[in-house]
């Protein structure tokens, strides 16, 4: 995975789960990652770093997904502009950023990065 902070590209993942543990028993030998679970996040063999929160809603049976995040030098106006294409908020994370639904029903945020 490289990260170059372009606007509109890959900027990192994130699992949205309520079963962080369970998550970690399974990814740490299914994908070779290593754990912390003093902060709820997994670093890849890279280096890089995929989070770990709850998903937004209420608790069903099926609520673990993955969150794709892209790199954005303006995360506002490009939320703003997703929602007029048809996107909905679903929520806004501590940092600042957005949880964006697209039009399809999935999951993603812009996110600000540094380069």
């Amino acid at each position: 995975m490289q990260l170059n902070h372009e606007p509109g590209t890959f900027a990192g993942i994130s699992l949205l789960t309520d079963h962080s543990e369970q998550a970690a028993v399974f990814y740490r030998p299914a994908l070779h990652w290593n754990s912390n679970p003093e902060h709820t996040e997994f670093r890849l063999p890279d280096n890089s770093i995929a989070a770990t929160s709850p998903p937004p809603g209420k608790p069903t049976a099926q609520r673990s997904l993955w969150l794709v995040s892209f790199a954005s030098n303006r995360p506002d106006a490009d939320a703003k502009q997703a929602r007029q294409l048809g996107a909905t908020e679903v929520r806004q994370e501590s940092n600042g950023d957005v949880v964006l639904r697209d039009p399809t029903g999935a999951l993603f945020g812009p996110t600000q990065h540094a380069r």
